[in-house]
């Protein structure tokens, strides 16, 4: 499930972001929100740190370096002591998929955050509603939009699935726990 896509310019991609990375640190932190891409962050003299996956309120042991667009991307070498909102992903290609982004968090602390961020992106804004509606989020196998990524390989098999978060490495699954029963079905009939 790890293969690579193939092609100059996915190459070129990774080998110009490479060389503009900044040496790797590793750091104990803890975690102190989300960003708005889902991307816990950590703040220290220097700034923030994002860290892919975490929970406010994590402890953390990470590695980190700088990107050539200045910030600096965390990736979670072990988990000293977890937050309480964070849970066992349900989807078993969570680790290997990009599809999701915060299946580990709460129910509660999602709906929370994704109020927050609607909340924030008015604020700044100026904008104060006169009244507030309950949110209405989706149960599981809703999604009736997905973007799967296709590749078919040297011997015939197609690859076909998400990308894998910041990265061109697709994760070919059978199953997807937020998308319609009918996509996974035509999902079947790509394959084949």
């Amino acid at each position: 499930m790890n293969n690579r896509r193939s092609g100059k310019s996915s190459y070129k991609r990774r080998s110009s972001k490479k060389s503009a990375k900044q040496k790797q640190q590793i750091s104990e932190v803890t975690i102190e929100g989300l960003g708005p891409k889902g991307d816990g962050f950590s703040t220290d003299q220097l700034g923030r740190i994002y860290i892919d996956r975490s929970v406010p309120g994590d402890q953390l042991d990470i590695k980190f370096e700088g990107r050539a667009d200045g910030t600096r991307q965390g990736e979670i070498l072990r988990i000293i002591s977890p937050s309480a909102d964070r849970i066992k992903p349900a989807c078993e290609y969570y680790d290997v998929c990009g599809g999701c982004t915060l299946q580990h968090v709460s129910e509660e602390f999602y709906q929370n955050w994704k109020q927050t961020l609607v909340k924030e992106a008015l604020s700044r804004h100026n904008l104060e509603p006169e009244q507030t509606l309950p949110p209405l989020f989706l149960s599981s196998a809703n999604r009736r939009r997905v973007t799967f990524t296709a590749l078919k390989q040297n011997n015939g098999t197609v690859l076909l699935g998400y990308y894998q978060r910041r990265t061109k490495t697709i994760s070919d699954i059978s199953h997807c726990l937020i998308a319609d029963a009918d996509i996974m079905k035509l999902h079947s009939v790509l394959k084949d």
